[in-house]
């Protein structure tokens, strides 16, 4: 019942009638970071638009444009075909692209790595280490590394409750040391791979300081076959809300016929692909400056955060962008 509160039904049917690399998600503003875990819809929170005018309650900020639509895209993006309808992401408000200029590029960004598969020879590993590749080439200052969940244990409160394991401590730390997430999924049978899941569980833990807690959350998917994991994307977002990720919107990256893609090294080099991954990667960094800013203006303002609303990650920021 929470995830169809949340728009999970609408959102599954959606991401069911796409077939392509990278496609609109219906009924959403794209891209945008999207709201965290609550009830659906959300009540109107505090605003702060590009002018830095606010309004409303105390501890949510919302930003957005002045304009919407720029950025529909139209027709199939990548198939046997090749690209067709799609708009530039650069062609983002100035405000947006001043923003990113001042601090996502600009500044160390440690961005963290989660691909869904133990497959030594994963199509979603490739998928990362390609987006690895073009952090370092793009954005030198940053980094980027894996989390190796398959080192993880199965979850088990009674553990938790006794004390985390090596392999549970050092996955918590690095994801609380970082400004973003990447996450690749596999479709195992309609859903997430109980691996990813399980990382999560580890992940959202302990209640009141999940490292998980307004994390940045990037989501793609990857198959050898013809949907290229899409199927899985609804469920890992509404995972995500449900362990207050702050989630990038982006038109989908789903990779079909990522086996296709992959060079004789084993590595994602296909221009189409990478060229999507480029994009999401942008749209990452561009989230984490957007947050950042945020973040600093209401410290300027020395605006108190309303106690009931809890820590920044349960601001609610919806960074809609035409």
């Amino acid at each position: 019942m929470g995830g169809a509160m949340r728009g999970g039904t609408a959102r599954t049917a959606a991401y069911r009638s796409a077939s392509v690399l990278r496609a609109p998600r219906q009924g959403r503003r794209c891209p945008t970071l999207r709201p965290l875990h609550a009830p659906w819809p959300r009540p109107a929170r505090q605003s702060v638009s590009p002018s830095g005018a606010t309004s409303g309650p105390a501890g949510y900020l919302t930003q957005r444009p002045a304009a919407r639509g720029a950025y529909a895209r139209s027709g199939s993006t990548l198939g046997p075909s090749g690209r067709a309808g799609a708009q530039p992401f650069a062609a983002a408000p100035a405000p947006y692209r001043d923003l990113r200029r001042r601090s996502g590029d600009r500044h160390m960004t440690k961005v963290v790595l989660i691909s869904g598969s133990l497959r030594a020879a994963s199509v979603n590993s490739a998928a990362l280490r390609a987006v690895r590749r073009i952090i370092a080439q793009t954005r030198p200052a940053s980094s980027a590394v894996f989390l190796p969940i398959g080192r993880l244990p199965f979850y088990n409160g009674d553990v938790d409750s006794a004390g985390t394991t090596p392999a549970v401590a050092v996955a918590r730390a690095l994801v609380a040391d970082a400004d973003a997430l990447v996450i690749s999924t596999p479709c195992y049978n309609g859903a997430v791979p109980g691996v990813l899941k399980n990382a999560l569980d580890w992940l959202s833990r302990p209640e009141g300081a999940s490292p998980l807690a307004g994390r940045i959350a990037a989501v793609l998917s990857a198959s050898p076959g013809g949907r290229g994991g899409i199927d899985a994307q609804p469920a890992l977002l509404d995972l995500l809300d449900s362990c207050e990720a702050i989630t990038v919107e982006h038109p989908p990256v789903a990779i079909r016929g990522a086996h296709q893609r992959l060079d004789g090294a084993g590595e994602m080099t296909d221009p189409e692909a990478v060229a999507a991954l480029r994009e999401l990667v942008d749209a990452t960094f561009e989230a984490v400056a957007i947050v950042a800013e945020q973040r600093r203006s209401v410290l300027r303002s020395a605006q108190p955060v309303a106690a009931a609303d809890g820590p920044w990650s349960r601001a609610r920021v919806t960074l809609s962008r035409s």
